[in-house]
């Protein structure tokens, strides 16, 4: 099936691969997955079928630790990267507000995002955005492995976010306009020699070394930012000037994203349209978008399928029960976590 799967998208015979773009057309030949062509037989298939593979909820996290540590494998830069998250319980159900706590699904991303850097999912100097960063994993991860990366959320949630982003060494920008002159209109990343500092009096962690050198560590940059999805998008993204007279939404598509990356931000039906509707907003031709999302209800989940074939080309990314060998694959062992890819449907 993954080898079928991977002809007709190269070749564009099946409906859901027509008109590729090349990011996608990479991703899915190196990447183990299958299109998703009708919800509802997705949906089947992950709620009975893998239902019995002893899924565990929250198997990676602590949600009751002031301070989440993460190991991330870089394996484009031969490194491990060790991240901190705080987390903040006391902020949980206001406004709706779940993202002040590490979900698996975050975590599952970033180490998905980490595996395959080296090459299917090249990061260093790409431009990507984060919707409901939460905690900020998959944003920080993504900054980590080299790329710029814009991460959003409510307002109420940016002083967290902010905390996260300093916490783990990474250059942090106040002015969003400023950010994206900055790093948007170049895809040279940064290079820094120094090791992050960790926190407190901990030690400094000196980068490997390859060879008889030390290696620089190559990281991207941050900017936090509200963004509220459904909403007009330039209210909390700048445009260019040569823009501003430009519907808000067509607008923000200048800023060319190569990929968005967001992990279980569908938890309601009710919030899927707004969610779905930003993420077509945001991305271009050329734009790759990797979610991740936790199984929990079968009708939230077919919901977010549904709304997105109507817009996106739609692969779900093999993973643990999947696997051929029975071995854990992408982070996920027995995870109730899902991985998809997915790209905006272009008319050829």
């Amino acid at each position: 099936m993954y080898e079928s799967a991977t002809e007709n998208a190269a070749t564009g015979d099946a409906q859901p691969q027509a008109g590729l773009n090349a990011a996608a057309l990479r991703a899915i030949s190196e990447i183990s997955c299958l299109p998703v062509l009708d919800c509802d037989e997705e949906v089947f298939l992950l709620f009975t079928e893998r239902s019995g593979a002893g899924w565990e909820h929250n198997r990676d996290v602590n949600q009751k630790a002031a301070i989440l540590e993460l190991e991330i494998n870089d394996i484009a830069q031969r490194r491990v990267h060790q991240l901190s998250f705080h987390q903040n319980r006391g902020l949980l159900g206001a406004r709706g507000t779940t993202g002040s706590v590490v979900w698996d699904s975050s975590i599952c991303l970033a180490r998905f995002l980490a595996q395959h850097a080296a090459h299917a999912l090249p990061l260093q100097g790409r431009r990507c955005i984060e919707l409901g960063s939460g905690c900020g994993v998959g944003g920080v991860a993504c900054a980590q492995l080299g790329a710029h990366v814009c991460l959003t959320d409510q307002e109420t949630l940016l002083p967290l976010i902010r905390k996260n982003v300093q916490e783990n060494g990474l250059p942090l920008h106040d002015s969003v306009s400023e950010w994206q002159v900055t790093h948007l209109e170049s895809s040279t990343p940064t290079v820094h020699t120094k090791a992050r500092r960790r926190r407190g009096d901990l030690a400094r962690n000196p980068p490997p070394r390859q060879g008889p050198a030390k290696a620089a560590a190559v990281m991207g940059s941050v900017c936090v930012t509200e963004l509220m999805w459904g909403e007009p998008l330039a209210h909390y993204l700048p445009v260019s000037n040569d823009d501003a007279a430009d519907h808000d939404d067509a607008a923000t598509k200048n800023l060319r994203w190569d990929y968005i990356i967001a992990s279980d931000c569908a938890y309601n039906e009710h919030i899927v349209p707004a969610f779905v509707n930003t993420l077509a907003t945001l991305a271009g031709e050329t734009t790759l978008v990797v979610l991740a999302q936790e199984l929990r209800s079968d009708l939230v989940h077919a919901c977010l399928l549904e709304h997105l074939l109507q817009t996106f080309n739609v692969w779900r990314v093999l993973q643990d029960a999947d696997a051929s060998d029975g071995q854990e694959a992408d982070g996920a062992r027995r995870s109730c976590v899902v991985l998809y890819l997915a790209v905006l449907r272009v008319v050829v």
